[in-house]
């Protein structure tokens, strides 16, 4: 899921409808767990990107224990702007590597 801005970190409505459906999966699987990685562009410094990577991250995470998932079934990670799907030539790639990603462990 990505996010309208380089400084953007809220979650999105489609975001929340997303976590809401894997809620429900960790609810009803309670031997998984998830891994939440938070991204970012390449616009700020790395300072910059790595902090929004971690908002982004822990703003899922804080999302799913508002859903009753506990701590310990939830890990989380930001990589700043290290890990692109696609270079950071224009601003529908920075788009795209603005985001966060959600791993489902067994």
């Amino acid at each position: 899921f990505s996010y309208p801005s380089s400084s953007s970190t809220d979650l999105t409505q489609e975001l929340i409808e997303y976590l809401d459906a894997v809620a429900e999966f960790l609810i009803s699987n309670p031997g998984y767990r998830v891994v939440i990685e938070g991204h970012s562009d390449d616009r700020g410094t790395t300072t910059q990107n790595l902090d929004r990577s971690i908002r982004r991250s822990v703003e899922v995470m804080q999302y799913l224990l508002s859903k009753n998932i506990p701590r310990n079934r939830i890990i989380t990670a930001g990589y700043g702007a290290v890990r692109p799907i696609v270079p950071n030539t224009n601003e529908r790639n920075r788009a795209i590597n603005r985001r966060v990603e959600i791993i489902i462990l067994r």
